[in-house]
């Protein structure tokens, strides 16, 4: 499997990923005690998106350096973990 299209999958899981964690976190009615970490969340993770995966897509779409788009597409779900167990272990 090449480069490019591994990177044009994870993208696509990308964008289900955002689009998910967007409805969940803009969607419902917060609880009001937690709303705003709840936005703060949501806009952390649709610019965590818009730095690795947006940038992926173009790369992806452009036929340029598909390693560097297939990093940027796998930096978006790593950093979107490594963020999601830094708010549950500061909250504890």
């Amino acid at each position: 499997m090449s480069a490019r299209l591994l990177a044009l999958i994870l993208i696509v899981f990308d964008t289900v990923a955002v689009a998910m964690t967007a409805l969940s976190l803009f969607g419902a009615t917060p609880d009001p005690a937690t709303r705003g970490l709840d936005n703060a969340a949501g806009i952390a993770v649709a610019l965590l998106y818009a730095v690795t995966a947006l940038p992926a897509l173009f790369l992806v779409s452009y036929r340029r350096a598909p390693r560097a788009a297939l990093v940027l597409a796998l930096a978006f779900p790593g950093v979107f973990v490594i963020m999601f167990l830094t708010a549950t272990i500061a909250y504890l």
